[in-house]
């Protein structure tokens, strides 16, 4: 109740930029494995007359643009319920309950 509002709208911007980069980090590794895992065991197909294997890679320059455009999209994501939250007035909102 004692909270500015720019503390509020910091709190709020904040965890979305947490959230955004856990995410983030937490998909990239998953997605690691599953092509780590894909690499080891090379899926075999035909395609036509050919025979392919899967052996997908990825770059480390894709895997840190990636992390930086999901973190940048989750923290604009949570500028529009920041600013919201910033601008309620708390003792009204407890008086309507």
């Amino acid at each position: 109740m004692g909270a500015s509002p720019f503390a509020i709208l910091s709190l709020f911007l904040s965890e979305g930029l947490i959230i955004g980069a856990v995410s983030a980090g937490a998909g990239l590794a998953g997605g690691s494995v599953f092509l780590g895992v894909l690499s080891i065991i090379k899926v075999r197909f035909t395609f036509g007359s050919m025979n392919l294997a899967l052996a997908p890679q990825i770059l480390p320059g894709e895997i840190a643009l990636t992390f930086f455009l999901v973190t940048v999209v989750a923290a604009l994501a949570s500028i529009q319920p920041a600013l919201k939250a910033s601008r309620v007035e708390i003792v009204e909102t407890l008086r309507q309950g």
